[in-house]
């Protein structure tokens, strides 16, 4: 049931996107000049900038976050995950990739083992890094008297999440290491 309820809300947001991007693409006013890239997750944005973007589905009553960004081999560079007040981030290191990628996030709560959490579903699917990319969160989004946090990735095979690391709160901040992408929550 949980995962029919989880399947609805990805429909609601692509729903939702796909009435954005019609809605953006109907607009003569770009917020890109005619000689840049456009790629399109909401309506028109350069690749090489942060889309930071919220979508509140209205019969879940969650928000589901998305962001991505070009992401250069050579120099790495950080995805900002913004979610009201609190800023998350997933950095890549210099040389972590083999290729420049565009690299995507959705963010979402969620219930893990009992706890709230919060979910990272990174794209694209399976990408493996030279050297660890690291997931910063801010802790107050969650419990901000937290001490230690968990660091769990959804097991297809399973059908459950398992733990892959626990960590400290230094400052209010978690951040877990990342070697390749799947579905990652992370909860007190």
């Amino acid at each position: 049931m949980i995962r029919n309820l989880m399947n609805l809300r990805r429909v609601g947001v692509l729903i939702l996107l796909a009435a954005v991007i019609t809605i953006a693409g109907c607009s003569d006013n770009s917020i890109l000049g005619p000689d840049q890239n456009e790629t399109s997750n909401l309506g028109r944005v350069n690749p090489f900038t942060s889309l930071t973007a919220m979508a509140v589905l209205p019969d879940a009553g969650a928000s589901v976050v998305e962001a991505s960004m070009a992401i250069s081999a050579e120099a790495g560079g950080v995805i900002p995950i913004n979610i009201d007040n609190y800023r998350h981030s997933f950095v890549v290191e210099p040389g972590g990739l083999d290729s420049s990628k565009v690299i995507s996030v959705m963010v979402q709560n969620e219930i893990v083992n009992g706890r709230n959490a919060v979910s990272f579903e990174f794209g694209p699917d399976g990408l493996v890094f030279n050297e660890a990319s690291k997931l910063e969160f801010q802790m107050a989004e969650i419990n901000a008297k937290a001490r230690y946090a968990k660091l769990y990735y959804f097991d297809p095979l399973v059908q459950n999440w398992v733990l892959q690391a626990e960590g400290s709160v230094v400052r209010g901040i978690v951040t877990f290491e990342i070697y390749h992408f799947s579905k990652y929550a992370i909860s007190d």
